[in-house]
Formats: structure tokens, C-alpha cells, sequence
């Protein structure tokens, strides 16, 4: 259950694995310079209803713990680092960016904060494909440089400010994984998950997407068939694809 966890605002291959390497053509948000960038393509079965769902992508950057799963509670708190939302509860102009904050004692609960950034550090194509049903963003990966100064775990180690430059080379902070694990999941208005990229859809824990943000690649991600589906299209998430620029 996600919902206090998480997403709060005043809160694949046929074997259901996807990791870095496959190439493919790339079609980026943006037509200039990609350099220090991640690029994330998000598909659904049906239209897109920004009205009544979320879209959220979700990420450890802290080198443990694994893959984010919709149910925060069962499966480990060190899990969530970042997300990216946009939807009912975030509007569509620019995806919000939320770093997961541990606050000890109290079960080591989350607390989910919103970080503002400069606007130019990311784009956005909400009907990427023209169907209504995909959009991208690009995003300067240095924004999930724990740009709130909180130190490691869950989030990664101070380092550069969210409005940083981004360089051809991959430049990290002390103690920080080069190891992201990723995953999407769709989120009702009332904060109730929907879907996620494994078979399991709302309640999936098989799900894993890690890859190596030192490293060039193109990853489409198919989603298994015969996954547990929400009954509304707009929430069925259909795959996508992560791409990283040094």
C-alpha cells in the first residue's frame, strides 16, 4: 500500500526482466545535446486520463535494497529515493520531482518532499506518440543528486545543486551508486495504485529494471503478458523505454 508512503502532495522481456544494453533507435524529447541526461518514454493500453490517474516513475538510487515496489510497507522503505509524477493530483505542465526523505525512529517512515528545479532541466511531450496513450520526458540527471542535501539512505550523497550543468561525463558524490533501479506505476486520484510494470500489476514484487547510469544505452521495456490489469485502459501500463546520455 502505497499511499501515505509515497505519493503524497501536501504524500519486458517475456520473463518480466528488463536491464541496460539493448540498442535501439532513439527518438528524444529533445533534438540538441543530451549529454548528462535520462530520457523516459511511459505507455499505456489506452488513452491517458490526467483527470483521474497518476503517472509516476519511481527510483533507488541508494545502491540497496532493490527494485521500488508498489507496496512500500511489505516490501522495504529503502527502496523509494525519487519519483517523477505528473496527472490528477500533479497537473501536466512539468512532472514533479519527490525525494524520499528517511526519518528515523517512527518505522523508519518516508517522508516524501517536493524539489523544486529550474524548469529548463526538463522537457516534457505529453502525447509523445500521437495516440494519446505515451508521453516523455528528459530530465538532467544530476537533479537526482540529492538535490535536498539529506545525505545517504535512501538518497545518494550531497552533490551538485538541482540547477547544475550537466557534462559529457558521468561525475559522482561520495558514496553514490551508479546503479539506479526503476520502475512505473499508475496511481488513482485517491492515492490507490493501479499498475506497475510487473505481472503482478498493484501488488507486483517480481518486477527488476537496473542500470548502470555511468554507461550509454537505449532500453525499451515490454511489458509480460498475461500481467494482473486494471479494469480502465488509462491505467494499464503498456512498457516504455529509459534512455541515458553521458
Amino acid at each position: 500500500m502505497i499511499r501515505r508512503a509515497a505519493f503524497v502532495t501536501s504524500g519486458l522481456t517475456a520473463l518480466g526482466f528488463a536491464a541496460c544494453g539493448r540498442q535501439v533507435t532513439p527518438n528524444p524529447v529533445l533534438n540538441s545535446n543530451l549529454a548528462g541526461r535520462m530520457v523516459i518514454t511511459f505507455g499505456t493500453n489506452g488513452p491517458m486520463d490526467f483527470t483521474n490517474f497518476n503517472y509516476v516513475v519511481v527510483f533507488n538510487t541508494s545502491g540497496t535494497g532493490g527494485e521500488p515496489y508498489p507496496n512500500a510497507y511489505a516490501t522495504s522503505f529503502l527502496n523509494y529515493s525519487y519519483a517523477w509524477a505528473i496527472g490528477a493530483s500533479y497537473g501536466t505542465a512539468l512532472p514533479v520531482l519527490i525525494q524520499y526523505v528517511l526519518t528515523p525512529g517512527n518505522n523508519n517512515q518516508l517522508n516524501p518532499i517536493q524539489v523544486h528545479y529550474n524548469p529548463p532541466e526538463v522537457a516534457l511531450v505529453l502525447n509523445y506518440n500521437g495516440a494519446g496513450s505515451e508521453f516523455q520526458f528528459t530530465f538532467v540527471r544530476t537533479l537526482l543528486y540529492d538535490p535536498l542535501g539529506v545525505g545517504p539512505s535512501p538518497s545518494p550523497s550531497p552533490s551538485a545543486a538541482p540547477n547544475a550543468t550537466p557534462t559529457p561525463a558521468v561525475t559522482l558524490p561520495p558514496n553514490f551508486s551508479t546503479t539506479w533501479y526503476i520502475n512505473f506505476f499508475t496511481i488513482d486520484k485517491y492515492n490507490n495504485v493501479q499498475d506497475s510494470l510487473g505481472i503482478g500489476g498493484a501488488t507486483d514484487t517480481s518486477f527488476s529494471f537496473s542500470c548502470d547510469i555511468t554507461q550509454n544505452f537505449m532500453d525499451p521495456i515490454f511489458r509480460q503478458t498475461g500481467a494482473n490489469l486494471p479494469a480502465n485502459a488509462a491505467a494499464q501500463i503498456s512498457g516504455g523505454e529509459i534512455d541515458n546520455y553521458l
